[in-house]
């Protein structure tokens, strides 16, 4: 097995430090929040800080995770496949257009649906970009968009009861 962040032991140790870290600092802000907001509630809301008590419980977990992964792969450091060319320099901007974009296609077309459309592009690109343009694989990208968009409808729409548009 090979450390998962670009083959590279000392990047997947760092990534998850800086995922801890993000969890703690995120947790001790959501603790004094909390202590502004007490007594307020809103409809069909489980708690105003619910989710995001829920999402740096997953960067945490994400973190503990890559630290034990490069615990695990310590010393098999390996040049990982990487994505080149002037396609790997614009992938950033294109990610900071895309969820730039995401607050509208969430409005126009409804949560779930967006959802649906970010990760089959994202997907459909990174994985032609890493792997070449098969179909193989460019088929599988609306069917993991497809499946993100409905973990999205039933965990946080219908489950959860969020308020996010329809």
């Amino acid at each position: 097995m090979q450390p998962p962040i670009d083959g590279s032991t000392r990047k997947t140790l760092a990534a998850g430090l800086v995922f801890l870290l993000l969890c703690l600092v995120g947790l001790a802000m959501l603790g004094a929040s909390r202590a502004a907001w007490q007594g307020s509630s809103m409809p069909g809301d489980p708690g105003p800080f619910f989710l995001i008590r829920l999402c740096l419980w997953a960067t945490g977990a994400a973190g503990a995770g890559l630290l034990i992964l490069a615990a695990v792969t310590r010393g098999q450091d390996r040049g990982a496949p990487r994505v080149e060319g002037p396609g790997a320099l614009a992938l950033p901007g294109l990610l900071v257009l895309s969820l730039l974009a995401m607050p509208v296609l969430m409005k126009l077309l409804g949560s779930a649906p967006a959802v649906a459309v970010f990760a089959t592009l994202w997907i459909g690109l990174l994985a032609g970009l890493g792997h070449g343009w098969q179909p193989r694989r460019l088929i599988t990208a609306p069917l993991f968009g497809v499946g993100a968009g409905i973990f999205v409808q039933l965990v946080f729409v219908r489950l959860l009861s969020l308020p996010l548009p329809n």
